[in-house]
């Protein structure tokens, strides 16, 4: 199991908003002096496209619901 961290737009956003999300926040999190921020926190960043991140989410989602059906849990 990780953890991650994201930031997400509404649905519906445009692409050329979502590229300049995207460019920025990679930007940022390349940054020499924010990894070494992130670092102090054992965080490591691993940005990825809008739809590699779409894929994640779909991914995660079809895991956890095998997890939950294997394990009887259901949802509350």
């Amino acid at each position: 199991m990780t953890n991650w961290y994201s930031v997400m737009a509404v649905g519906g956003t445009p692409k050329p908003v979502l590229k300049r999300l995207y460019d920025e926040l990679y930007r940022a999190v390349s940054a020499p002096d924010m990894r070494a921020h992130l670092a102090t926190a054992a965080l490591e960043p691993a940005p990825n496209t809008p739809e590699q991140f779409r894929q994640l989410i779909a991914d995660e989602l079809a895991r956890w619901k095998g997890v939950m059906e294997k394990g009887g849990i259901r949802p509350e």
